[in-house]
């Protein structure tokens, strides 16, 4: 094992006849020899660091008196540094707070001498870049070219649909799905408030009932019948409010669409943002009914038949189906609840009967609700007659 001075190996490359040789820290290489060049650990007090666009980032050894003109030079910023602002990031090593110093690496380098300021242990010199990832959106489905488009800034859906050579002739274009990042945030954030806003009103009114019951029976009575009956009615309408948010699809824009033509122009003609993800689906060739029926499936899509044929063809509605509530999903991600009966049923549709869940009284406990009731009358009747004598 050799240990090198690999400065002044470095320094003597530029003269071949004054190479100093093994004495001077430059030894020749053989075959199967291992060069192992230390780097220097970051965790050290004595150190300097050096990020971002520039040729030679990493830590360097701090001097006293060191400048940002030492560590930075007209050779290591890179093409596409950003040299009107940089950074001096500062740590303090005794409380480790940080720091920040801007300064003009253009006018440092042009000489401007009160832009070179001073250097401590542990700074860190941070040049930023002028780079920008390209702009990517994913087009899926039925399309001639699918795949991942670089969008411009500004750039709209049809746009980017004719540069994958437009749809095929197996799409479907009512049904184009489009989903956002930033619109599946927001969405998540509002439906989590949602979510537990809804448990805390279902909670609340829960409460008040089951209080209210309390006026009109007795404990045992309430333990019996009306308590278990009030939970349970609660515990009901959680597991519905968690089907309904479970079918709810987060970050999906609803786009009307019946082709690239017709969309060009127009309000749903949108403005694409970095990794929206376009799907074209084939044309759908079901119904699916959900919810309270006697049988939720999916059908084979008929065009002669209306609402009530595919109700039928799921068994009917049970008991508990609130009717005045049902509404149809259509393909394009729209929801149509008004006057469905005279509305014709869509390829793709899917009709959601939703369940009416209502708080009953047990019967032992209205029973003796009523007797409670009628045994006053009869006591009031009777005082009435005894002062009339």
């Amino acid at each position: 094992m050799v240990d090198v001075d690999l400065t002044g190996a470095l320094v003597s490359q530029g003269n071949d006849k004054n190479r100093p040789g093994v004495a001077g820290g430059d030894p020749l290489l053989s075959d199967g020899d291992y060069v192992r060049i230390g780097v220097l650990p970051t965790q050290i007090n004595n150190v300097v660091s050096l990020v971002g666009a520039v040729k030679s980032p990493g830590p360097y050894e701090y001097r006293p008196g060191m400048t940002v003109k030492d560590l930075l030079i007209h050779d290591q910023l890179t093409v596409d540094a950003f040299a009107d602002r940089a950074e001096i990031v500062r740590t303090d090593p005794v409380t480790y707070q940080t720091h920040v110093i801007q300064f003009n690496p253009k006018a440092l380098l042009d000489g401007n001498a009160a832009e070179n300021h001073d250097l401590q242990r542990l700074d860190q010199v941070v040049v930023a870049s002028q780079h920008r990832p390209p702009n990517l959106v994913l087009v899926e489905g039925e399309l001639k070219r699918p795949g991942y488009f670089t969008i411009e800034m500004g750039e709209r859906l049809s746009s980017v649909l004719k540069r994958a050579g437009g749809v095929t002739q197996n799409a479907f274009p009512p049904g184009l799905v489009l989903t956002r990042e930033s619109v599946k945030l927001r969405q998540q954030a509002e439906l989590e408030r949602f979510v537990a806003s809804e448990r805390q009103r279902l909670t609340a009114q829960s409460a008040g009932m089951a209080a209210g019951a309390t006026g009109l029976n007795s404990p045992a009575v309430l333990a019996a019948g009306g308590g278990l009956a009030e939970q349970h009615v609660l515990s009901l309408r959680l597991q519905q409010l968690e089907a309904i948010t479970s079918r709810v699809e987060l970050g999906r824009v609803v786009i009307r669409m019946e082709s690239i033509d017709r969309l060009e122009g127009t309000e749903d003609d949108i403005i694409l943002e970095p990794r929206d993800r376009i799907v074209m689906p084939t044309p759908p060739q079901t119904v699916s009914i959900i919810g309270s029926v006697k049988n939720p499936s999916t059908v084979v899509y008929r065009p002669n038949l209306g609402l009530d044929d595919y109700l039928r063809q799921a068994g009917g509605v049970t008991e508990d189906a609130n009717k005045k509530e049902m509404y149809v999903m259509r393909a394009n991600g729209t929801t149509d609840s008004s006057y469905l009966a005279v509305k014709t049923v869509q390829s793709g549709d899917t009709i959601v009967v939703p369940q009416k869940i209502e708080a009953q009284t047990p019967q032992l406990s209205l029973w003796q609700t009523v007797a409670s009731i009628i045994g006053s009358v009869a006591l009031t009747v009777a005082g009435i007659s005894v002062v009339g004598r």
